[in-house]
């Protein structure tokens, strides 16, 4: 059996590899990190960062090869842990011209999460698989029904106002349990989402410099 300790991190529509980022900041016992952003200007800002990570442009470009290249290239990890936000223009609320999740050329592209996750339970048979995707709150009933009949469950609906300075309310669809915390509630679950609050005391001097 693979040892659990090692861990793959896979960001797909990746950024400037925010999941690294936390992944490094907790301490994660990274073996590998696999980044699918098309930006370049994205990539070259992660790059400086973190180095040496393996690069795919197009996330529809993605194949069941590289997957398979990947597995014998990570033989010994345990945990693979895939992180996603999909393009949120079509769907956000705030986009009067928005297509929506099914037409929207940006925002249809979150079918490709499930796609790679089934791949990489494929050929990671070892390894313990999981995937967060997130994308707005302000998106319709409509296309909240797309991502989570797409993602296989409802999402969890958390503010990011609760652990930092920035109010940002967001769907996260996860597929491990929440379980309450003493810093934070998993409510009883609405129709459609389940609320989630965190109350961590957030310190205005631990996140900004004096005259930033």
């Amino acid at each position: 059996a693979a040892p659990v300790g090692e861990l793959l991190g896979v960001g797909i529509f990746d950024g400037i590899r925010a999941l690294q980022l936390v992944l490094t900041v907790l301490k994660g016992p990274l073996a590998g990190y696999i980044s699918i952003e098309k930006m370049k200007e994205a990539q070259r800002t992660g790059d400086v960062a973190f180095p040496g990570a393996k690069i795919k442009q197009k996330v529809e470009e993605v194949t069941e090869d590289d997957v398979r290249q990947w597995a014998s290239e990570f033989p010994r990890v345990g945990l693979v842990l895939l992180g996603a936000g999909p393009p949120c223009q079509d769907v956000a609320g705030l986009n009067a011209g928005r297509l929506g999740a099914v037409e929207g050329s940006r925002s249809s592209l979150h079918v490709h999460v499930s796609r790679l996750r089934a791949l990489f339970k494929k050929y990671f048979p070892w390894a313990e698989v999981y995937t967060l995707q997130e994308s707005v709150a302000s998106m319709d009933l409509s296309d909240l029904l797309v991502y989570s009949e797409e993602y296989g469950s409802f999402p969890f609906r958390i503010c990011a106002g609760g652990v930092s300075l920035a109010r940002r309310d967001r769907f996260y669809w996860v597929d491990w349990e929440m379980l309450d915390d003493p810093d934070m509630v998993v409510s009883e679950s609405k129709v459609h989402y389940t609320p989630v609050t965190f109350n961590v005391p957030v310190n205005a001097e631990d996140f900004l410099e004096h005259g930033c």
